[in-house]
């Protein structure tokens, strides 16, 4: 085997471990945090452009404070908004309960005046917590992300 179709070998049994039981309650569970994810994870891909971009296509630079508190407004409601749901679902699944501790840790930094808390990939930030959110969410219900 090359190191290709080990690696691919490797990724699709690690998908077939964190998959929860199909018809499981955990399963149910997790299927409906998916419903609403769809929805909110829209909201969150637009916020991360918003932040990054300014409407008409020039970066966001960060000095119009008005322009960035709105948009860590919205970030703020939509992480009130998936907190409750991701509860729900560590109750249920426990390895998704940190989820709602560290987008809420991003979203404080952020809040804060750390900028890279919001969209960076080189910190837990809000975006890469968010996708690896995702990420498990796929994996845990044997689904591919839509391309």
């Amino acid at each position: 085997m090359t190191g290709g179709n080990d690696r691919a070998a490797r990724l699709r049994e690690l998908r077939e471990r964190t998959r929860l039981v199909p018809g499981s309650r955990e399963a149910s569970v997790c299927a409906g945090m998916y419903e609403s994810f769809g929805r909110l994870n829209r909201e969150v891909l637009r916020l991360c452009t918003d932040w990054q971009v300014r409407p008409g296509g020039a970066l966001n630079d960060h000095t119009d404070a008005a322009y960035d508190w709105s948009v860590i407004d919205r970030l703020t409601a939509v992480d009130q908004r998936a907190g409750p749901l991701l509860r729900r679902l560590g109750e249920t699944v426990p390895r998704f309960a940190p989820y709602v501790d560290r987008l809420r840790s991003a979203r404080q930094r952020v809040v804060d005046g750390e900028h890279d808390w919001f969209t960076s990939p080189r910190v837990d930030s809000y975006h890469t917590v968010w996708m690896e959110l995702h990420e498990d969410l796929l994996a845990a219900l044997g689904l591919a992300r839509e391309r």
